[in-house]
């Protein structure tokens, strides 16, 4: 059903600005009709242009969605924010930097990660990471400024691209034979209009029928009436979510935290100075037993029991005296 997909897809837009994964600013045109912005928002993304959700958002929804973000910037320590990308940042640099050791590592057998299908897709995979890492929302400062009308048409469109390029890389392409086909073979038709309130016939890429999705008029934009229905009710839940986000319970683990993202670093700069294979996988190993030695650490060692004197038996009544030691 198209209002569930395109409410879905609004959804999902909305959840990636909280998460911060964004939503993108425009470009694509919206018509002022309910079948043109169901068949514009579907061109827009089997064209790799997220930013057409946002674009097909009413002015409230925007300014919603960009509160939450605020919000959330306002409340995320930023210490913490900044350091875990800054290891993100590092990470990407060792992934692009040492592919060919990373793929040829015997540590990728014994994950049990198939090479050929890692090596595929690899790059793909670090290009979405990349993408994310030098995006404006890697720093609380960018975070706190960031126009999440724009953000979406540079690194959404980025992530877009680059799930394509994986999915393509796979037997099933279930990306671009199923989202982006359905995307670019949807068909829409007005069954009815009644003021702010239509009905669109909508036939999904091979379906032999239409299916009815309900739509309604918010500051001029066409959206579903599903979605327009739970929207108040899905900010007011996210707001409380942020509300919990507990400044005194996060002071007690920020110690903690940035204590092994503190550990995490060097093991990223071991394996950055590998030059060869073997220094490579030398540098793996050593990784591994840090990490394995930071859990233990972590752990509580179990006090050892206190040993006592064991009693020795009362001696019997029948038993002879102990002899005096020979001179």
């Amino acid at each position: 059903m198209m209002m569930r997909r395109v409410g879905v897809a609004a959804a999902i837009a909305a959840v990636a600005c909280m998460g911060l994964l964004g939503c993108g600013g425009g470009d694509p045109t919206v018509p002022d009709t309910p079948d043109g912005t169901v068949t514009a928002v579907a061109a827009a993304l089997a064209d790799g242009k997220p930013q057409v959700l946002w674009t097909a958002m009413p002015a409230s929804y925007q300014k919603d969605v960009t509160g939450l973000v605020r919000d959330f910037a306002g409340k995320v320590d930023a210490d913490i924010y900044d350091k875990g990308w800054g290891l993100a940042k590092k990470l990407v640099k060792v992934l692009s930097e040492k592919r060919s050791f990373i793929l040829g590592s015997p540590a990728l057998a014994q994950a049990g990660i198939d090479k050929a299908k890692a090596e595929a897709q690899y790059d793909a995979i670090v290009g979405a990471l990349d993408a994310l890492a030098s995006s404006e929302v890697s720093s609380i400062a960018g975070l706190k400024s960031v126009d999440v009308g724009s953000f979406l048409r540079t690194t959404g469109a980025k992530l877009m691209a680059a799930a394509s390029k994986a999915s393509a890389l796979t037997k099933k392409d279930e990306y671009n034979k199923e989202f982006v086909a359905d995307m670019k073979g949807m068909k829409a038709e007005v069954e009815s209009v009644d003021g702010d309130t239509a009905k669109v016939k909508i036939t999904h890429a091979g379906a032999s029928k239409p299916k009815t999705a309900e739509f309604v008029k918010v500051e001029g934009r066409w959206v579903p009436k599903e979605m327009a229905d739970g929207w108040a009710e899905a900010m007011a839940d996210a707001k409380k979510g942020l509300a919990k986000m507990s400044g005194e319970a996060m002071a007690k683990q920020k110690p903690q935290i940035l204590a092994m993202m503190g550990a995490a670093e060097p093991m990223l700069d071991l394996l950055l100075k590998a030059d060869s294979q073997e220094k490579f996988d030398q540098a793996i190993g050593q990784t591994m037993g840090m990490v394995m030695g930071a859990m233990m650490g972590g752990m509580e060692r179990p006090t050892p029991p206190t040993r006592r004197p064991m009693p020795m038996p009362a001696p019997s009544k029948d038993a002879p005296a102990p002899k005096a030691p020979t001179k």
